[in-house]
C-alpha cells in the first residue's frame, strides 16, 4: 500500500515537475521575445537618434547659410548706402559749381554790357 502511495506521489511529483518544465520553457520563450523586442526598440531608438542628429546638422547648416546670406546682404546694402552718400555729395558739389558758373556767367554778361 505504501508502495502504491509512493508511486502515486511520485507520479504527482513527476507531473508537477513536467508542468514546471513547461512553465520554465514558456518563460524562456517569453524572455527571448522580450530580448528581441528590446533589441528592436533599441535599434529603432538608435535610428531615430541618428535621424535627429542629421536633422540638427542640416538645421545648423541652414542657419549658418542664412546668417552668411544676411551678412552679405548687409555688406551690399552698406556699400550701396555709401555710394548713394557719395553721389549726393557729388550732386551738391555740381549744384554749387552750377551756381558758381551762373554767377560767373552773369558777371561776364554784365561785363559785356558795360563794354
Amino acid at each position: 500500500e505504501q508502495l502504491d502511495e509512493s508511486k502515486s506521489e511520485s507520479a504527482g511529483l513527476q507531473k508537477e515537475l513536467e508542468a514546471s518544465r513547461i512553465d520554465i520553457e514558456a518563460l524562456r520563450k517569453e524572455l527571448e521575445g522580450s530580448k528581441e523586442s528590446i533589441a528592436k526598440v533599441t535599434e529603432e531608438l538608435a535610428a531615430a537618434k541618428t535621424a535627429a542628429e542629421k536633422a540638427e546638422t542640416e538645421l545648423k547648416k541652414a542657419l549658418e547659410s542664412k546668417e552668411e546670406t544676411a551678412a552679405k546682404f548687409k555688406e551690399e546694402l552698406d556699400a550701396a548706402n555709401s555710394a548713394a552718400e557719395k553721389a549726393e555729395i557729388v550732386l551738391k558739389e555740381a549744384e554749387a559749381s552750377k551756381s558758381d558758373a551762373s554767377v560767373v556767367q552773369k558777371e561776364l554778361d554784365e561785363a559785356k554790357e558795360a563794354v
